[in-house]
């Protein structure tokens, strides 16, 4: 059996339903949850409601991401972060209030990227001015050897890889008070895009891997649609290596994302495809609003692919202006945004270096809001220190209370939220 991906976007963009057959295998249907916070009484009557061997319920990729991104803003916000990034002109408040939402993909990547580096760029500073390893010599020795493609550039890469992990993405429990606080922000960021590179390779055991570590801060966070399904999902995902061979093979190949080009490391979240094909079945097939006529419906599910068909046709009639070939790899590769992303960081590490009296890796800092210089009450610091340990502690016990064959609870009894205090 197939099932035909236009024909059920198509659908998607008439119907706006939020459940969508995106893959097939030996006689099971993958079906993708858009967005699995979606009216969740209506998402725990279709788990119910599916409970035949036909159907195998995958959460959409993208707005999982969406959901990591909020819980990033949540983290962001009260600390004064925020007001760093727009006092260099970077970035507005609309905009951050958009990224902090968790409604801007693109721009909410970059942001959390350009403040990791930003954070990145102090702690190394830091700890290159008390160590005598010859790190510096070792990276540029790496930008060598990847320029002139050299035979050692893994040995070299390994040695890096290997002094980060130790020294960059480690916390130093001696460290200041805002300096752990950073750290924290930068594992946030580092599990979310841990995520995003398991789609981008289509690596189904990674993808897997990374939302384990991610679910802790739905708890943490108190998104709490996503804090009940998410160990659901994973579990039942988990499983499937076990109980259906065959369905695990196939998103082990990655029926779990979408390679929409054969440029390398592009595969998108089925979800995120799903959203970029009704778009252009709005745009091209005149879908407007919501309809509940069965039949209209059926008109619209037939003809508005082929309506989108044409129009394509007719514009690829036309002579192309482009004057650079089509591109090889990804945007992000590109261009000058790594050379933007380098400069915003730069800018944003000195701002905050401005609002601590130095660099907080190097000097005693408390925990404090950078704008106003308002050192944080001692009763809260636990919240905000601790918020990761403390959401996987709340996700060890949801399992423990809900999940296990000997847990007497529900797993539909309301979640307690953890009450964190950030401001």
């Amino acid at each position: 059996m197939c099932a035909s991906l236009e024909l059920m976007t198509s659908a998607a963009a008439s119907t706006r339903s939020r459940c969508e057959v995106v893959s097939c295998c030996s006689t099971r249907y993958i079906v993708c949850i858009l967005n699995i916070a979606y009216k969740l009484p209506r998402q725990r009557a279709t788990l119910q409601s599916v409970g035949s061997q036909n159907w195998i319920l995958c959460a959409g990729g993208l707005h999982i991401v969406f959901a990591l991104l909020r819980a990033l803003g949540k983290t962001v916000d009260g600390s004064g972060l925020d007001v760093c990034s727009i006092e260099t002109g970077i970035y507005t408040s609309a905009s951050l209030r958009r990224i902090f939402g968790g409604k801007a993909y693109k721009r909410g990547i970059e942001f959390h990227i350009t403040m990791f580096l930003a954070v990145l760029m102090m702690k190394l500073d830091a700890i290159a001015g008390i160590t005598n390893d010859g790190i510096i010599a070792k990276c540029a020795a790496l930008r060598e050897a990847l320029r002139d493609r050299s035979a050692n550039v893994m040995e070299i890469y390994e040695e890096v890889s290997t002094w980060q992990s130790q020294h960059l993405l480690s916390s130093d429990p001696h460290s200041s008070e805002m300096a752990k606080f950073l750290d924290q922000y930068m594992e946030q960021i580092n599990s979310l895009l841990h995520l995003i590179h398991a789609c981008r390779s289509a690596d189904w055991e990674g993808f897997i891997a990374a939302l384990d570590n991610n679910m802790r801060f739905f708890f943490a966070r108190d998104l709490l649609n996503y804090a009940w399904m998410m160990p659901v999902y994973l579990r039942q995902m988990t499983t499937l290596e076990q109980d259906d061979p065959a369905s695990w093979q196939a998103l082990k190949e990655g029926a779990f994302v979408v390679a929409k080009s054969g440029v390398p490391f592009t595969p998108v979240f089925t979800d995120q495809a799903l959203e970029q094909e009704i778009k252009v079945l709005k745009k091209h097939g005149g879908i407007v609003g919501l309809s509940q006529d069965e039949r209209a419906l059926d008109r619209l599910v037939t003809i508005t692919p082929q309506l989108a068909h044409m129009v394509e046709q007719y514009l690829h009639g036309f002579p192309s202006h482009r004057t650079s070939p089509e591109s090889e790899c990804h945007y992000q590769l590109v261009g000058d945004v790594a050379v933007r992303i380098h400069a915003n960081a730069k800018k944003i590490a000195q701002s905050i270096d401005l609002h601590c009296e130095g660099n907080p890796y190097k000097i005693e800092t408390p925990l404090k809001n950078l704008s106003s210089s308002a050192v944080i009450a001692k009763d809260m610091k636990d919240d905000i220190l601790e918020f990761p340990s403390k959401g996987q502690k709340a996700l060890e016990d949801f399992v423990e209370d809900r999940l296990k064959p000997s847990s007497q609870n529900s797993i539909w009894q309301p979640i307690k939220k953890l009450a964190e205090n950030l401001e």
